[in-house]
Protein backbone atom coordinates (compact mmCIF):
# COMPACT_ATOMS: atom_id res chain seq x y z
CA UNK A 1 0.00 0.00 0.00
CA UNK A 2 2.95 2.30 0.61
CA UNK A 3 3.81 2.05 -3.09
CA UNK A 4 0.34 3.27 -4.14
CA UNK A 5 0.49 6.11 -1.65
CA UNK A 6 3.96 7.15 -2.92
CA UNK A 7 2.72 7.15 -6.51
CA UNK A 8 -0.29 9.26 -5.54
CA UNK A 9 1.96 11.79 -3.77
CA UNK A 10 4.10 12.03 -6.94
CA UNK A 11 1.03 12.28 -9.18
CA UNK A 12 -0.40 15.07 -7.03
CA UNK A 13 2.88 17.04 -7.30
CA UNK A 14 2.76 16.64 -11.08
CA UNK A 15 -0.94 17.51 -11.27
CA UNK A 16 -1.75 14.09 -12.75
CA UNK A 17 -3.90 12.32 -10.18
CA UNK A 18 -5.83 9.31 -11.49
CA UNK A 19 -9.59 9.45 -11.92
CA UNK A 20 -9.92 5.74 -11.10
CA UNK A 21 -7.88 3.13 -9.23
CA UNK A 22 -8.63 -0.54 -9.97
CA UNK A 23 -7.50 -2.89 -7.20
CA UNK A 24 -7.39 -6.54 -8.32
CA UNK A 25 -8.19 -9.16 -5.70
CA UNK A 26 -6.45 -12.48 -6.32
CA UNK A 27 -6.68 -16.09 -5.11
CA UNK A 28 -9.59 -15.21 -2.84
CA UNK A 29 -7.50 -12.59 -1.05
CA UNK A 30 -8.65 -8.99 -0.89
CA UNK A 31 -6.60 -5.88 -1.40
CA UNK A 32 -6.53 -3.49 1.57
CA UNK A 33 -9.81 -1.84 0.61
CA UNK A 34 -10.08 0.27 3.78
CA UNK A 35 -6.74 1.94 3.01
CA UNK A 36 -7.53 2.31 -0.70
CA UNK A 37 -10.88 3.88 0.20
CA UNK A 38 -9.15 6.32 2.58
CA UNK A 39 -6.73 7.26 -0.21
CA UNK A 40 -9.65 7.75 -2.61
CA UNK A 41 -11.15 10.30 -0.24
CA UNK A 42 -7.81 12.05 0.20
CA UNK A 43 -6.91 12.15 -3.51
CA UNK A 44 -10.37 12.24 -5.10
CA UNK A 45 -10.35 9.13 -7.27
CA UNK A 46 -13.04 6.51 -7.80
CA UNK A 47 -12.54 2.80 -7.15
CA UNK A 48 -13.49 -0.09 -9.42
CA UNK A 49 -12.73 -3.45 -7.79
CA UNK A 50 -11.85 -6.45 -9.95
CA UNK A 51 -13.08 -9.40 -7.88
CA UNK A 52 -12.93 -12.01 -10.67
CA UNK A 53 -10.46 -14.16 -8.76
CA UNK A 54 -12.00 -13.66 -5.31
CA UNK A 55 -15.56 -14.98 -5.65
CA UNK A 56 -16.64 -16.25 -2.26
CA UNK A 57 -13.76 -14.56 -0.45
CA UNK A 58 -14.30 -12.48 2.69
CA UNK A 59 -12.90 -9.12 3.78
CA UNK A 60 -13.54 -8.24 7.42
CA UNK A 61 -16.33 -10.83 7.48
CA UNK A 62 -18.14 -9.48 4.41
CA UNK A 63 -18.15 -10.66 0.81
CA UNK A 64 -15.30 -9.31 -1.29
CA UNK A 65 -16.77 -7.05 -3.94
CA UNK A 66 -19.81 -5.82 -2.01
CA UNK A 67 -18.99 -2.20 -2.98
CA UNK A 68 -18.69 -1.02 0.64
CA UNK A 69 -15.31 0.54 -0.20
CA UNK A 70 -15.68 0.98 -3.96
CA UNK A 71 -17.96 2.52 -6.56
CA UNK A 72 -18.16 -0.55 -8.80
CA UNK A 73 -17.06 -4.18 -8.60
CA UNK A 74 -16.55 -6.23 -11.75
CA UNK A 75 -16.45 -9.97 -12.31
CA UNK A 76 -15.21 -11.56 -15.54
CA UNK A 77 -16.81 -14.73 -16.92
CA UNK A 78 -13.77 -15.57 -19.09
CA UNK A 79 -12.93 -19.30 -19.19
CA UNK A 80 -9.90 -18.90 -16.88
CA UNK A 81 -11.98 -17.26 -14.12
CA UNK A 82 -13.80 -18.89 -11.20
CA UNK A 83 -17.28 -18.39 -12.75
CA UNK A 84 -17.32 -19.02 -16.47
CA UNK A 85 -19.82 -18.39 -19.23
CA UNK A 86 -17.50 -18.31 -22.22
CA UNK A 87 -17.23 -14.53 -22.21
CA UNK A 88 -18.92 -11.51 -20.68
CA UNK A 89 -19.04 -10.39 -17.12
CA UNK A 90 -20.97 -8.67 -14.38
CA UNK A 91 -20.75 -5.28 -12.68
CA UNK A 92 -22.12 -4.45 -9.24
CA UNK A 93 -22.74 -1.07 -7.65
CA UNK A 94 -24.65 0.32 -4.70
CA UNK A 95 -25.15 3.68 -6.44
CA UNK A 96 -28.41 4.10 -8.42
CA UNK A 97 -26.87 6.80 -10.64
CA UNK A 98 -23.98 4.53 -11.65
CA UNK A 99 -26.39 1.63 -12.21
CA UNK A 100 -28.42 3.75 -14.64
CA UNK A 101 -25.29 4.84 -16.54
CA UNK A 102 -24.05 1.24 -16.74
CA UNK A 103 -27.43 0.06 -18.04
CA UNK A 104 -27.13 2.56 -20.89
CA UNK A 105 -23.58 1.46 -21.66
CA UNK A 106 -24.59 -2.21 -21.52
CA UNK A 107 -27.25 -1.60 -24.16
CA UNK A 108 -25.17 0.80 -26.30
CA UNK A 109 -27.44 3.67 -25.15
CA UNK A 110 -30.59 1.99 -26.46
CA UNK A 111 -33.30 3.05 -24.07
CA UNK A 112 -36.38 1.44 -25.62
CA UNK A 113 -36.64 -2.31 -25.65
CA UNK A 114 -39.47 -4.63 -26.56
CA UNK A 115 -41.86 -5.68 -23.81
CA UNK A 116 -40.12 -9.06 -23.78
CA UNK A 117 -37.47 -8.61 -21.09
CA UNK A 118 -35.93 -12.04 -21.49
CA UNK A 119 -32.63 -10.78 -22.82
CA UNK A 120 -29.55 -12.67 -21.68
CA UNK A 121 -28.67 -9.71 -19.44
CA UNK A 122 -32.06 -9.81 -17.73
CA UNK A 123 -31.91 -13.58 -17.28
CA UNK A 124 -28.40 -13.43 -15.78
CA UNK A 125 -29.39 -10.53 -13.53
CA UNK A 126 -32.38 -12.47 -12.21
CA UNK A 127 -30.24 -15.57 -11.69
CA UNK A 128 -27.41 -13.82 -9.86
CA UNK A 129 -29.79 -11.80 -7.69
CA UNK A 130 -31.63 -14.91 -6.55
CA UNK A 131 -31.13 -16.16 -3.03
CA UNK A 132 -28.88 -18.94 -4.31
CA UNK A 133 -25.90 -16.57 -4.43
CA UNK A 134 -25.59 -14.97 -1.03
CA UNK A 135 -22.50 -12.92 -1.94
CA UNK A 136 -24.64 -10.37 -3.82
CA UNK A 137 -26.22 -7.98 -1.27
CA UNK A 138 -29.91 -7.13 -1.70
CA UNK A 139 -29.33 -3.40 -2.34
CA UNK A 140 -26.71 -4.05 -5.01
CA UNK A 141 -27.50 -3.26 -8.64
CA UNK A 142 -26.36 -6.02 -10.94
CA UNK A 143 -25.61 -5.65 -14.63
CA UNK A 144 -24.56 -8.64 -16.68
CA UNK A 145 -23.40 -8.67 -20.29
Amino acid sequence: MDCLEEKLVQAEKQGQLPKVVIPVHFAGQSCDMVKIHELSIQYGFNIIEDASHAVGGKYYGEAIGNCRYSDITVFSFHPVKIITAGEGGMALTNAPSLANKMKLLRSHNITTLSKNTNSISDILSKFFCSTSLSFVPQQTYLLAS
